[in-house]
């Protein structure tokens, strides 16, 4: 049985690593700089290298120290589990004393691959106490146990141990369990059910299977009022708000914080509470604001609330639900009680045990032991011995391991070995976590190694508070680490001497003074315990001596080692990546420290893989599929390493072989066949093709298919994408296929993969690499099933065709070179050429080189490649022999030294005047309807003895006819869609062969017509550039949109833009999946304008209607003219206010429907009395659920005085107010980010958002002046309801109806026709800005109190848009005599997301802020926050202009690489929560207050001009 650690032998050994991690980085990722404040002569950090004075100072060993490094037995472990049949071990076992109260041990444990078994052993009663530590941000935040426990030493807490408790909620981090504090008892999501650890007023420690039965209580003024009802809040992983219930009363409560979206208490009473901080449900931010997440609480009510609608709660205040009976200032306590009295005695609890209940009970394993609960995994328990003593055991991992750990049967079978009579399992996994700190340090280290690789944020902890005045310490002093093994010459910096004073825990006390035992050890700094080892072995001691008191840690120093190891044989680097070379070496079975510069490192291939000795870094060459040898040798003993470069890609079907198991399959296909071809290959000797005739009877999907029905084909991996080589003739390139696949699993699970999405066109002609990627989670092997399927979704887009695929590649890494070569040719494609031998040449490139034996060149199909000569770096070039007039084909094929291939083939012509035979397609137009003639002429036919002809051509387009000319054609044969012929007698008469006639199909729409020509001439191939031609339109409607059930005028025009008079006109319905044509309704002809009215359909919806314009000469293409509805009636929406140039003029907007005509606003002081007659026009939208049309009107009203509130009316609607600029020094501005709206009113993405953070900003800054938009208004203007939901979020007077609203333009707003759209929708101050239409309407200015802004706009499209906006900024700007100079634009100067394409605004934008002294740049786009430092010439400067990125109001997120902003922030939060901002300008003073829509401070800082620093 394991001993109270009171009992245990005052100075027991530590014969391990225990604490490392205590000084080591455990937290990577933690950019925080922690400084530990001891006041010593050198204060502890982790390198002093600058500062050591290695010496060999001498200082006696105790007289003890045999004593010190005696063994100690590690407990012993029984039993076994199904998952750990092995009996279990821990090795290297040691005890570490902290003080008589507190000891802590570890081990290793064999059944998790030697990683650490932890425990802390303590006593309570004495110097320590069992403390829950509250989290600084409250209930709902995460925090790390080390953060939460250093906040807590912070407030003063002296906390020396750390442990996670409670498991929790992942996606809000609210515990399971309860949680009582300070005289509070909390709630938990589950902490009726779930046990709880304890502790008792007398410092007990007891584990509760069972707690009592909790009830939400409200009190009002102290007296009882009856149950809570339902908590209501919003629940991050349904993104809606939900309730639970503590409670059986009627009414509900909203904590503020807690809680999303607006409130509607239509028909209910309820009232405002201002939540006072209770430290854990109710907290404080640094900033003094507080955050009211959950009860219980505790405020006074401040306002009542009854029949209110669209309340937003502001921060840290609470609604609760009443009867009427609540008056203002009524002071109200809402508290979790329980009627049992064995509670009062409680003085902390939180909960553990997952409800499953005790893990030892009794000293034997009790019902949570169950092997399959949790799988194995890192554990934490809390156990209680028989003598009244308890432990922590933490249990760790490999770290990122996702399969090792151990059972909970394992954990309780350990905790009945550690000597627990009772134990309860805590949270595990990745948040176990234990935390300590060594005496002499201010804050906690992590003392485990948690699964996760660094330490995991989490939700409850337990601590263990020190009392330093009853505290009891042994007479020597525990040194870490008590054994450690050196090569000479070695520098060890680790040394520490702790538990020697009880005060060294408030970071004071006396200093400890390092020494050695032997000269013959080394050096060592008598200050920092830095050592440095002797050249030659050595034995003895490093001895820490703190006045009287001494401690020792044995040492060896060895020249030698027994084994040098890498912890693997092999490993793979991505080509130019870096791998930091660990070797392990041991020296009598120990493992021996080493400084780097001791191990001498070799590489058999240096060109690729270099090492930097002084620190183990090896760097890759950036090449694939390559590997060099590592050697680390010290003296004797050498491991070797090989490193494999890149990770190459894997051929899984090169169909070189047996090619058997492929078939073709198809959908709606008359034919689909596969075959092995010679010509072309992309690589080796063969391709397969696969070639289609679709079904013209069968309408809908087609498809051609490449199977493996057999499915013979199997992945020797489970790669991440499965890639092939296709290779598009002419004809499809640009076409809109779909190209998906299917894979199979060993479950018999389909797996479906896509090459492209729907709706992408297909690459350009010749051979593309096309990648899919392959889902995870499939049992492998995985095969091919229908590795390649074609498909076509509209019967209209059908071309009866062909593409060849080669090479199916499993790829393993995004970062695998899978690109050849890139080649470019002379002469080019399509060229001609003037003289009969030109010189071919080849220009070729890659990074990794060029592999110059894998070249291939080929001329009319005969391989010239031995003839070619190569420059020795990046050309090839051949010399061609005469060659005959006409078209000749040059393939070619070259790979890099990764062996990626790039294969290629093109045509070129040679003309000197010389015989051929040509297609005079130039200036021939193709157009629906009509027939299209091309002539075939010869010149010089003497020259020609025979030719055969093949025309393949697309049936579904056209259809072809041979007219003879000179010479009958012969032999002719012509079916599906092929056509041949034979001639014969050619002779110097002969010029003309004939013409080829296609009648191209009516009823057409973005399609082009093709005919593949080939055959042989004199015996030799025929080569001739595919015939493709886009079908025009003979003639074109230019109506775009009407209105549904009114007369709309058509425009026809003919090809040239002049009316088309007499055309005929009709309308018509067309099913693009089948191809069909119905509905057939003649209209009219046009009349001498070109112009036919007609009435376009009725119907509830907005949709397209379908027009043909014709005569005998061709046709229109299928001309679609949007048939829109209203959207809105004749009452007014919307109305909105926007400035004028100065505070003297507003701008009033408001939308109706298309027949409200009326633009007259009514306006006055005291009443109506003043008016002004506006302008409107009528706003179409095309696309989304609800195109329809609005009518926009807009109003300038004039001469308004300063200060004075104003009313005013647009007709039919209602009577509104604003207040105009009283042209003081100060301002109110609610500033918005990146909104993008989207289409739904959710509190996470939605309207319902903007309308919250509205709220959010009102009560952070009543009474604002200025709603300010940084642009990406709606996630895209062109789409009415998305504009429609902002529009209502801000719609009525405590938005857009009464405060002036100043919108900026973003990316966003300029989808589509969305430029035109902003400038329509949105009336500003008209400036000379001198740009062009519609981007001049959105770059503007105006003055308001101190303050004159800017807006600018980064979607203008040219460099020389950018030079006219910074010309009129700068005029702009020197009209402006005020204290402040804003500027707002979308895209922000200094980028916070590398990808957001902001290179031009970066460009020209800062040098002229510089220029003309503007303090302060808005922007949005990269949804994040971020205020620079003040910036001058992109670097801080005290007289520099702040640069603030606005964050992100929507449910898009972008996290910061480190680059662009971040280099230069003062503050930049990227934690994917929507973020508010207000600004308050006061004279000189300009404050920037930022929170998060649940309430967290990220922003507070006052500003100051440029000019007056």
């Amino acid at each position: 049985m394991t001993r109270s650690p009171r009992s245990r032998p005052a100075a027991a050994p530590l014969a391990l690593t225990l604490l490392a991690a205590s000084l080591m980085a455990g937290c990577q990722d933690d950019t925080k700089t922690v400084v530990r404040d001891k006041v010593v002569d050198v204060p502890h950090v982790d390198d002093q290298s600058t500062a050591e004075q290695f010496a060999a100072h001498l200082i006696a060993p105790p007289d003890n120290v045999d004593d010190l490094f005696a063994t100690v037995p590690a407990p012993a472990v029984s039993g076994t589990t199904a998952r750990e049949p092995d009996p279990s071990l821990i090795t290297d076992f040691g005890h570490y004393p902290v003080n008589s109260d507190l000891l802590l041990t570890r081990g290793r444990l064999n059944h998790t691959h030697g990683e650490a078994i932890i425990s802390a052993e303590f006593n309570l009663g004495g110097s320590l106490s069992l403390v829950p530590i509250n989290r600084s941000r409250g209930q709902l935040s995460f925090e790390r146990t080390t953060d939460s426990a250093n906040h807590a030493i912070d407030q003063g807490d002296n906390i020396i141990l750390a442990v996670n408790a409670d498991p929790y909620s992942m996606l809000e981090a609210w515990n399971i369990g309860l949680i009582k504090t300070d005289g509070m008892t909390y709630t938990g999501f589950g902490d009726r059910t779930e046990e709880a650890v304890v502790v008792y007023q007398d410092g007990r420690a007891a584990i509760l299977d069972q707690v009592p039965p909790f009830t939400l209580n409200v009190y009002v003024d102290g007296a009882a009022h009856g149950e809570l009802g339902l908590v209501h809040r919003y629940h991050p992983g349904n993104q809606t708000n939900t309730s639970f219930r503590r409670g059986n009363g009627e009414h509900g409560l909203y904590p503020g914080d807690g809680y999303r979206g607006t409130l509607d208490l239509s028909g209910k009473q309820a009232v405002l509470i201002r939540a006072e901080v209770n430290g854990v449900s109710v907290v404080q931010e640094p900033g003094g604001s507080v955050m009211a997440q959950l009860p219980p609480l505790s405020g006074k009510v401040v306002r009542r609330l009854d029949g209110v609608r669209g309340f937003v709660i502001p921060n840290g205040h609470a609604v609760l639900e009443d009867d009427g009976d609540l008056n203002n200032g009524a002071q109200i306590d809402i508290r979790y009680e329980t009627t049992d009295p064995s509670w009062d005695e409680v003085q902390y609890a939180l909960g553990a045990g997952f409800g499953r209940g005790l893990m030892v009970r009794n000293g034997e394993i009790a019902e949570d032991s169950d092997e399959g609960s949790g799988g194995v995994n890192s554990r934490t328990a809390f156990g209680i011995r028989a003598d009244g003593s308890y432990f922590f055991l933490v249990v760790d991992k490999p770290a990122g391991s996702l399969t090792d750990g151990i059972t909970t049967r394992k954990m309780a079978q350990l905790m009945v070995a550690y000597g627990a009579q009772t134990a309860v399992n805590f949270d595990g996994g990745g948040s176990t976590t234990l935390v300590g700190r060594l005496p002499g340090e201010r804050y906690t280290h992590l003392l485990n190694t948690p699964s996760d690789g660094s330490e995991r944020v989490t939700a409850t902890k337990w601590g263990l508070a020190l009392n330093a005045d009853a505290a009891q310490y042994g007479q020597d002093v525990a040194v870490y680490p008590r054994e450690i093994t050196l090569l000479a010459d070695s520098v060890y910096r680790r040394f520490r001497g702790v538990g020697y004073d009880s005060q060294s825990w408030q970071g004071a006390g006396p200093v400890p003074e390092y020494g050695i035992s032997d000269a013959r050890l080394g050096g060592i700094d008598p200050r920092t315990g830095a050592f440095k080892a002797g050249k030659d072995n050595a034995e003895g001691y490093v001895v820490v001596q703190v006045g009287e008191q001494k401690g020792a840690a044995r040492v060896t120093v060895t020249r030698s080692v027994d084994s040098v190891s890498f912890a693997a044989t092999s490993v793979t680097v991505d080509g130019g990546a870096s791998l930091t070379l660990q070797p392990t070496l041991t020296y009598q079975g120990k493992p021996v420290h080493y400084s780097l510069d001791a191990l001498a490192f070799s590489v058999d291939q240096p060109e690729l893989c270099r090492i930097d000795a002084a620190t183990g870094v090896l760097t890759a060459a950036n090449t694939q599929g390559q590997q060099c040898q590592v050697t680390a040798r010290v003296g004797d003993a050498a491991a070797q390493l090989t490193v494999n470069i890149g990770v190459a890609p894997v051929v899984v079907a090169d169909f070189e072989g047996d090619v058997s198991a492929f078939k073709a399959a198809g959908a709606r296909h008359s034919s689909v066949t596969l075959e092995q071809v010679t010509d072309p290959v992309f690589k080796g000797q063969y391709s397969m093709k696969l070639s289609w005739t679709a079904d013209p009877k069968q309408p809908g999907t087609f498809g051609a298919y490449l199977t493996d029905p057999s499915k013979t084909t199997a992945l020797s991996g489970y790669p991440k994408y499965l890639g092939v080589n296709v290779y598009i003739p002419e004809e499809l390139a640009g076409k809109v296929w779909w190209v998906r696949g299917t894979l199979v699993d060993a479950d018999g699970k389909n797996i479906t993969i896509n090459y492209n999405n729907d709706g992408d066109p297909l690459p350009e002609r010749g051979w593309n690499f096309m990648k899919a990627e392959i889902p995870a989670g499939f049992t492998p092997p995985l095969r091919f099933n229908q590795p390649f399927r074609f498909l076509v979704l509209k019967t209209a887009e059908r071309i009866d065709s062909h593409v060849l695929l080669d090479d199916f590649m499993e790829v393993y890494s995004d970062n695998t070179d899978l690109a050849g070569p890139g080649v470019t040719t002379e002469p080019a494609a399509l060229a001609t050429v003037d003289t009969a031998a030109p010189t071919l040449t080849l220009q070729a490139h890659d990074d990794s080189g060029l592999d110059v034996s894998s070249l291939t060149l080929l001329i009319d199909g005969d391989d010239v490649s031995g003839a070619v000569s190569y420059n020795g770096s990046d050309r090839f070039s051949y010399s061609t022999n005469p060659l005959s007039d006409g078209w000749h084909r040059v393939d070619y094929r070259i790979a890099d030294r990764n062996g990626n291939m790039t294969a290629g083939d093109y045509l070129f012509q040679v003309d000197t005047g010389g015989a051929q035979i040509r297609f005079d397609s130039e200036g021939v137009q193709f157009f629906p309807g009509a027939t299209a003639s091309i002539p075939v002429t010869v010149q010089g036919g003497n020259a020609f003895q025979d030719f055969t002809l093949r025309l393949e051509y697309d049936r579904t387009k056209a259809d072809l006819e041979w007219l003879d000319g000179s010479l009958p054609a012969q032999q002719v044969s012509h079916q599906d869609g092929v056509w041949e012929a034979r001639f014969s007698g050619f002779n110097d008469a002969v010029t003309t062969l004939g013409t080829l006639q296609l009648a191209v199909k009516d009823y057409l729409q973005n399609t082009a017509v093709s005919v593949v020509i080939s055959g042989s001439l004199n015996g030799k191939p025929f080569y001739h550039p595919v015939l493709r031609k886009e079908v025009g339109s003979r003639y074109r409607l230019l109506t775009e949109w009407g209105v549904r059930g009114q007369a709309t005028r058509l425009l026809v025009t003919d090809a040239a833009g002049q009316p088309a008079a007499g055309v005929e006109v009709e309308t018509f319905k067309y099913n693009a999946a089948n191809d069909v044509i119905s509905d057939v309704v003649p209209l009219g002809r046009t009349d001498a304008d070109g112009q036919l009215m007609v009435t376009l359909d009725p119907g509830p919806q907005s949709a397209p209607q379908l027009f043909r314009a014709f005569d005998d000469d061709g046709a229109s293409l299928m001309s679609e003219v949007n048939a829109l509805v209203e959207r809105l009636d004749a009452t007014p929406r919307y109305p909105q206010l926007t400035p004028g140039h100065d505070g003297s003029s507003v701008n009033v907007t408001w939308y109706t429907d298309s027949h409200t005509l009326d633009s007259t606003v009514r306006y006055g002081q005291g009443g109506l009395s003043d008016s002004a007659v506006g302008e409107s026009e009528i706003v179409p939208f095309f696309y989304g659920a609800e195109a329809g049309v609005v009518r926009v009107h807009h109003a300038l009203l004039t001469g308004l005085a300063a200060g004075t509130e104003y009313q005013y009316q647009v007709p039919g609607g209602a009577l509104h107010r604003f207040t105009t600029d009283d042209e003081d020094d100060a301002i109110n501005l609610h500033l918005f980010g990146d909104t993008q709206t989207s289409a739904n009113t959710n509190v996470q993405s939605g309207s319902g958002l903007v309308t919250e953070l509205l709220g959010k900003m009102q009560g952070q800054l009543p009474s604002k002046d200025l709603i300010l938009h940084v642009g990406d208004i709606s996630d895209d203007l062109s789409l009415h309801h998305l504009m429609r939901l902002f529009f209502e979020a801000l719609e009525g007077d405590s938005g857009m109806a009464s405060r002036l609203w100043v919108p900026t333009q973003g990316n966003h707003e300029v989808i589509n026709e969305g430029a035109y759209k902003f400038a329509s929708m949105f009336r500003m101050p008209q400036v000379d800005n001198g740009l062009p239409a519609p981007y001049d309407r959105a770059v503007y200015s105006f003055d308001y109190g101190p303050m004159h802004m800017a807006v600018l706009s980064s979607e203008v499209p040219s460099d020389a848009d950018w030079q006219t906006m910074m010309d009129w900024l700068r005029r702009d700007m020197a009209a402006s005599d005020k204290t402040w100079k804003v500027v707002m634009i979308h895209r922000p100067p200094y980028h916070g997301n590398p990808a957001s394409g902001n290179g031009r605004v970066q460009q020209w934008l800062p040098p002229v802020v510089d220029e003309l002294g503007i303090d302060l740049v808005l922007s949005g786009h990269d949804h994040m926050y971020s205020r620079s430092l003040p910036l001058q010439g992109g670097q801080p400067h005290p007289q520099g202009a702040t640069y603030l990125i606005a964050g992100s109001d929507s449910a898009k997120f972008y996290d910061s690489n480190g680059t662009g902003i971040a280099r230069v922030a003062a503050v930049l939060f990227d934690d994917n929560v929507p973020t508010y901002t207000t600004l308050e300008i006061k004279g000189a003073q300009l404050r920037v207050l930022t929170r998060t829509v649940d309430g967290r401070l990220v922003d507070d800082a006052l500003l100051t001009p440029r000019a007056q620093r």
